[in-house]
């Protein structure tokens, strides 16, 4: 995984991200769900963590659905 691909065409989910979270934070590290829905990408979270998520929304990935190119059934 590179710092710009985007967890969730990678197959990431919503459970992954509580995982994730959950473990950050048994750290003793705040750390919001909402930074990997809206930062979607390493980079993104960390701008997300560093900025604020607002600013980074508007820069995310687009939505996987807007890219999928697969054949509908």
């Amino acid at each position: 995984m590179r710092g710009d691909d985007d967890f969730f065409l990678l197959g990431g989910h919503s459970l992954l991200v509580v995982q994730l979270a959950q473990a950050i934070q048994a750290q003793g590290i705040d750390f919001d769900y909402d930074f990997v829905f809206h930062g979607r990408s390493v980079r993104g979270v960390v701008e997300c963590i560093l900025n604020s998520c607002d600013a980074t929304v508007q820069q995310a990935s687009p939505h996987p659905a807007q890219t999928d190119t697969s054949p509908r059934l």
